[in-house]
């Protein structure tokens, strides 16, 4: 496993949320406290399940009641641009433990998509058919599932309904047999399409992509395929999980999928892991807890401007950042880093309203939780950085370290390795200082772990194979990947 983290030393802002939600009085959650969020509880105020704060640095709203716990946060509640011209923002989000009665859960509507292409012949497509199967016994009559294969075309295997003949169903998933080319969005067409005939708002609805190889029909263009993903969870909020198994899919285009998509991304190295990791993406989806979850960040736009978003896909119209978090299990965690830029001669406060948006699956009912934080600027740049939030700093050396962690693994993808060498040197160096200046936390010490292992494999890499360094290289940015999403 590997790791990420890094680096950006400007000074903050201020901003500490809070969490809530009623619980329903004929369904109690079972929920565990998070970790490392002790604070005193906000005044809050309940109007149609909208709940809001006015945040200081140790606001919380009744941490562990409610399915979704929030917060936000800033590195400091006063800025000046002599010691920085950025502001930054924290927001977390982390689920409440639950496990569904598997007769009260939320149905599934989902259609997984196999690459039967030549390349999976095989263990490979034996695995992937092994995966089918689980996923198949392991739902129940309220769900609905389809089979697509592809390879230079694309055959439904099965259209979705509700699963009634489970031996029928796995008879035909034994039947798949590989194939030729590559038909990766003609895959996802189909997967899409079969997903979008019984769609229905209050049931999980997700295409599961898997290949093991670069798309060479149809649609190939990386930011084609991406744009597919995106203008499916846009128009119809279906949201996609990629698998990429092997050496020699395209993992820029798998996350890109996922990314845009909403969903997962997982790199399966051996053909015997694919029903595993499958296993493991439908035990998430069994235990969903909330929906059409999204973080907003109202910003005042003639003061700051928008310079980079950490951790998830996002847009941004109107002064105003929208993050799209779609489905949220049990005890996951979303966060986010948003770095604003002071405009010149902007020695004004600095309002921002923060705001968690979600459909409780477990109760059912729609909620809001939102934070509003103000900044003040003062005159004193010491001043500033004495008011600083170490926790804050902490997650900014964590998210740019781990996008410097990616910059370099792309360099060494083009066998630039002095320059990959050099970046990853400079990220220790500007950990070691801020671990001095604001301390250290377990994440930190995972990034860098990850950054000094990269780093003095380089060598070994240079004497790798083809193919091992493929494998060597998508396995880190897995797990990078997997770092910079909290999992």
């Amino acid at each position: 496993m590997y790791r990420l983290i890094l680096l950006s030393t400007f000074v903050f802002l201020l901003l500490n949320t809070s969490c809530l939600r009623e619980s329903n009085s004929n369904k109690r959650l079972s929920y565990s406290k998070i970790a490392n969020r002790e604070s005193k509880p906000a005044q809050v105020s309940n109007v149609s399940n909208t709940y809001s704060s006015t945040s200081d640095l140790s606001n919380r709203i009744n941490e562990g009641e409610h399915t979704l716990d929030f917060f936000s946060q800033g590195g400091s509640s006063f800025y000046n641009t002599e010691e920085s011209e950025y502001v930054y923002l924290y927001l977390d989000s982390k689920a409440v433990k639950y496990e569904s009665n598997n007769e009260q859960r939320i149905p599934l509507n989902i259609s997984l998509v196999i690459d039967k292409s030549g390349s999976m012949s095989g263990e490979k497509l034996e695995n992937a058919k092994e995966a089918a199967k689980y996923l198949v016994n392991n739902l129940k009559s309220e769900d609905y599932v389809s089979i697509v294969e592809y390879d230079s075309d694309v055959n439904v295997i099965r259209h979705s309904k509700a699963l009634q003949n489970k031996s029928k169903l796995l008879q035909s998933i034994d039947r798949i047999k590989s194939g030729s080319s590559t038909f990766l969005s003609g895959g996802m067409d189909a997967g899409y399409k079969e997903v979008e005939e019984t769609f229905k708002n209050k049931r999980v609805n997700r295409v599961l992509l898997m290949s093991d190889g670069l798309a060479n029909v149809g649609i190939t263009t990386n930011r084609e395929l991406m744009r597919l993903a995106e203008n499916k969870r846009k128009q119809k909020s279906i949201s996609i999980s990629t698998f990429g198994i092997g050496a020699d899919f395209n993992e820029a285009v798998m996350t890109g999928i996922a990314e845009m998509g909403s969903g997962n991304y997982a790199f399966i190295e051996k053909p015997g892991e694919i029903p595993e990791i499958v296993a493991q993406e439908l035990n998430g989806l069994l235990n969903v807890v909330a929906q059409n979850t999204t973080m907003e960040i109202n910003y005042p736009g003639k003061l700051v401007t928008l310079d980079e978003v950490y951790g998830y896909e996002y847009e941004n119209e109107f002064n105003k950042v929208i993050v799209n978090l779609n489905d949220v299990i049990s005890e996951e965690q979303k966060a986010i880093l948003i770095r604003f830029k002071i405009k010149d001669n902007s020695n004004t406060q600095l309002s921002f309203n923060c705001a968690l948006n979600y459909e409780d699956a477990i109760n059912d009912k729609k909620i809001r939780l939102e934070n509003n934080i103000s900044v003040e600027y003062h005159n004193d740049p010491s001043f500033v950085v004495k008011h600083s939030n170490s926790n804050v700093m902490q997650q900014t050396a964590v998210f740019e370290a781990n996008k410097e962690l990616d910059k370099a693994m792309v360099l060494v993808d083009k066998n630039e390795y002095k320059s990959a060498e050099k970046l990853l040197d400079k990220s220790l160096e500007r950990i070691d200082y801020l671990e001095k200046r604001y301390g250290s936390s377990k994440e930190i010490e995972k990034q860098k772990n990850a950054i000094s292992s990269y780093d003095n494999k380089i060598e070994e890499v240079k004497k790798m194979n083809a193919r091992d360094k493929k494998v060597y290289q998508k396995s880190e940015k897995f797990f990078n990947y997997s770092r910079k999403k909290k999992k």
